[in-house]
């Protein structure tokens, strides 16, 4: 179940492309929203299920989040696939 939960997150691209710009460093919503050309809604919701997947952390900073590869190790197994 684990791995279905996990795989079902990795398989939509918009969220690919948010781990793929968290590997290189932290961003907030609208920094990912800006870069991405998406509606910052959207990109929360996407945010919501990688960090229930355990695939992303967060911190906060005043009142801005940020949001981290929780495990670098994920674009290594999403590179290999």
């Amino acid at each position: 179940m684990l791995h279905d939960r996990i795989c079902s997150a990795l398989g939509d691209p918009k969220r690919l492309m948010i781990l793929y710009l968290l590997n290189q460093h932290q961003r907030s919503v609208g920094e990912l929203a800006a870069e991405l050309n998406t509606p910052q809604p959207t990109i929360s919701h996407h945010l919501k299920i990688l960090r229930e997947r355990s695939l992303v952390r967060t911190h906060k900073d005043g009142t801005t989040v940020y949001y981290a590869l929780a495990d670098g190790r994920v674009i290594q197994a999403v590179d290999l696939l």
